[in-house]
Formats: structure tokens, C-alpha cells, sequence
């Protein structure tokens, strides 16, 4: 797998373990003022105009799929607009 468009400038190669994942997310995100967060097996993404993506990664740390979601307003609500499943090798 190559390179997967998020949304703005967050383009990441799920293909990589998680933590080179979160590293490269967390680079983007300083750089774009978006917000990162992450625990053993998922990384949380939030942008600058309500949208965000959840990342969820197996126990081998093999990302194996992602929801892009959209923040129905600042309250924190999430629907869900996106949803796509990344096969694991």
C-alpha cells in the first residue's frame, strides 16, 4: 500500500507499524495545527474543520482499517462519512 489521502494534508502510508504511523501523523499535525492522539492499537486524528479519522491497527501493530468521520459541531459529536477497510498482509 501506498500513500492514503485523509483529508487536508494528512497523507499516511498504512502500510507502515503504528508507531512510524503516529510519528509521521504527529509531524503533520504540528506542522497543520491538527491534534494527535494514539493508544496500542488506534490513532486519533482531529483537523482544523471538524473532520477527523480513527485508525484502528491489530496486535502485530498492522493498521486494518479507518473511519473518517465529521464532527456534527464542536459539542464532540461524530458521524461517520467515510468508513474503509485496509487489508493486512
Amino acid at each position: 500500500m501506498s500513500q492514503v489521502h485523509l483529508f487536508g494534508e494528512m497523507d499516511l502510508d498504512l502500510s507502515q507499524p503504528i508507531e512510524k504511523v503516529y510519528k509521521k501523523a504527529f509531524h503533520i499535525a504540528e506542522a497543520c495545527g491538527y491534534m494527535v492522539s494514539h493508544d496500542e492499537n488506534s490513532i486519533f486524528i482531529e483537523g482544523t474543520d471538524l473532520e477527523a479519522v480513527n485508525i484502528s491497527f491489530n496486535k502485530n501493530g498492522k493498521a486494518f482499517k479507518y473511519r473518517i468521520v465529521q464532527q456534527t459541531d464542536r459539542t464532540g459529536e461524530l458521524e461517520t462519512i467515510s468508513r474503509n477497510e485496509v487489508l493486512v498482509n
